[in-house]
């Protein structure tokens, strides 16, 4: 879902610069270069804005994942700790 919003918000931006560079002389013509520049500022700030959010939560659920897997492995690495080697078999068998 995120890539394809990155995707769309990428295809105006290239949309806008194919536009404006087949259209060069004419946009020089009329002296609207000024005009082409706010809309493409316009254009890549929503982009960038969509990318930031992309990354940001692919980061967010990295953490999550990491802090998930390090409780776990801290729960199993103190319950062999805690629990006396020789009743480790007994504590098993009666999970089973």
């Amino acid at each position: 879902m995120g890539v394809q919003i990155f995707f769309i918000e990428k295809s105006p931006v290239f949309s806008h610069v194919s536009t404006t560079l087949h259209s060069l002389l004419t946009i020089r013509a009329y002296k609207a270069q000024a005009e082409f520049q706010h809309k493409f500022n316009s254009l890549q700030n929503t982009h960038s804005s969509v990318d930031f959010t992309r990354i940001l939560l692919m980061n967010w659920f990295l953490f999550v994942v990491q802090f998930l897997a390090f409780i776990y492995f801290a729960v199993v690495t103190l319950s062999f700790m805690i629990i006396p080697s020789g009743k480790l078999g007994e504590e098993l068998l009666r999970l089973f």
